[in-house]
């Protein structure tokens, strides 16, 4: 198998259908084979994770913290972090989401990974403009 989008859609559908973590993973580490220059499989990998599906907080928070310290700036891995914070704080109403934000780790997660990428990309507007 060489074509990166099978993996990402059986990897949604082992989602749908059974929710095999074990499986999952191994959609996981086949996606970083097929697509090493992409952000997608651990995006992908990210989102199985969340409360809603098959994770936990923690587990989200765990994974986000790995690739926040271990993984590619060039693919923008330690992002993740930011995207993990906006799912856990996705279901809720306007006041607890400005909140949830406002926490003094979640605050320091975030603009502690803007701070560390900008120092990398100094010219990155895109991204500068969402801190």
């Amino acid at each position: 198998m060489s074509d990166y989008s099978v993996v990402r859609i059986m990897g949604r559908v082992a989602l749908g259908l059974y929710g095999d973590s074990a499986e999952l993973d191994q959609w996981f580490e086949l996606g970083k084979r097929l697509a090493p220059g992409s952000s997608g499989p651990y995006s992908s990998r990210l989102y199985t994770l969340e409360p809603k599906w098959l994770g936990s907080v923690y587990e989200t928070m765990t994974f986000a913290r790995k690739m926040q310290d271990t993984g590619s700036m060039n693919l923008r891995l330690p992002l993740l972090m930011v995207t993990a914070h906006e799912a856990l704080a996705e279901g809720l109403d306007e006041e607890d989401r400005n909140g949830y934000f406002a926490e003094p780790l979640v605050c320091s997660d975030v603009l502690g990974v803007y701070e560390k990428f900008l120092q990398q990309y100094p010219d990155s507007g895109w991204d500068r403009a969402a801190t």
